[in-house]
């Protein structure tokens, strides 16, 4: 029984855009004409273009209109990679930190995933799929579809929106979980960037922190507390113990430290609960008010031989914010001002 393991996809993808005279996508990894050789992974279509020499930086062109194809194109990454079974029993599970934006996913010929949101990740369990999904050698295919041309077709069947002035890109970007500039800002082109940009891994477990939530907290009377919330998956009967540790960032001082006993039943979450004395937590303050001081919440599921199964941490900081609504004196309304730590500051912007 070991730490699960991580295994990076980040090799051997190549890119191309999509030939709409194939009718079957997965047809397109029968050849090999069209396909480029991806610079960097994780990876954006723009910047790809840039380095293969096919298109001039964004800030370059004299209209941003010439780049505009990359964005009504459709656009397809390939990779294989190899993968080793530890165990019949090991969960295997396939996660995208981020695809950007509508993305269907292929493994191995078998549609996983459709993904519609450029800022979530997802998480697709594998386990129940071994025998189709997962060989020693895969192929992972990905189908980038078009964001300004689905964003239109939604516009089109829900309706149009007003979306802020004229010049803050096409309204129908509404409709699209994308950010929302790459339709064209004030301040910016239209550049709608398109592909993997985060990180695509497999993750091999026995036992898994499937979820750690956690509170610093700080009243008005300056006293510190932490609440936490560590979900687990598939504990028994590999899980024997948990240690969860507060520590300053750099993990030179530990301010608590407490073991749970898992042997004896199957919790699928245990709940943490400290208060604190005050000198052994600082606070966290604005730059020019004082330090920044961060610390790390660390969870470590061992086996009954004493080996890592699985850990996961969150980095925190303790601070109490306010916001102050007085009653003007001399007009109607109130202030809208903070307070950090019973100490008012100074905020500026939008």
């Amino acid at each position: 029984m070991s730490l699960c393991k991580v295994q990076q996809i980040d090799s051997g993808w190549a890119y191309k855009p999509r030939d709409k005279t194939i009718t079957n996508v997965l047809e397109e990894l029968e050849s090999t004409s069209g396909w480029t050789e991806a610079k960097q992974f994780p990876s954006e279509i723009h910047a790809e273009l840039i380095a293969a020499g096919t298109i001039t930086h964004p800030y370059k062109v004299e209209s941003d209109t010439d780049l505009r194809w990359v964005n009504d194109a459709e656009w397809l990454y390939s990779t294989t990679f190899p993968y080793e079974f530890a165990s019949e029993k090991a969960s295997v599970d396939i996660h995208f930190d981020g695809l950007d934006t509508y993305c269907t996913v292929y493994l191995n010929g078998a549609e996983i995933l459709q993904a519609d949101n450029m800022l979530l990740p997802y998480t697709v369990p594998l386990t129940l799929h071994l025998p189709l999904h997962l060989k020693t050698t895969n192929n992972l295919l990905l189908h980038f579809k078009s964001a300004k041309a689905i964003a239109k077709e939604l516009e089109r069947k829900y309706g149009p929106l007003r979306a802020g002035s004229c010049n803050l890109g096409d309204p129908s970007r509404v409709y699209a979980r994308k950010a929302q500039y790459q339709w064209g800002w004030d301040w910016g082109p239209e550049v709608m960037s398109v592909g993997p940009w985060r990180p695509v891994y497999l993750k091999t477990w026995d036992v898994l922190i499937s979820g750690l939530e956690v509170s610093a907290n700080v009243d008005c009377d300056l006293n510190r507390s932490l609440e936490g919330r560590v979900t687990l998956s598939h504990i028994y009967p590999h899980a024997h113990s948990m240690t969860v540790v507060l520590s300053s960032h750099d993990g030179k001082h530990i301010v608590r430290e407490e073991r749970y006993d898992l042997s004896k039943h199957e919790p699928h979450a245990l709940s943490v609960s400290w208060a604190f004395q005050r000198g052994e937590i600082e606070l966290w303050w604005p730059i020019h008010y004082g330090s920044q001081p961060l610390y790390k919440l660390e969870v470590i599921v061992f086996a009954e031989d004493g080996n890592a199964l699985d850990q996961k941490a969150q980095v925190v900081g303790f601070r109490n914010v306010q916001l102050i609504q007085e009653k003007l004196v001399d007009t109607e309304g109130t202030t809208f001002l903070f307070e950090i730590n019973n100490q008012r500051v100074f905020m500026g912007g939008e």
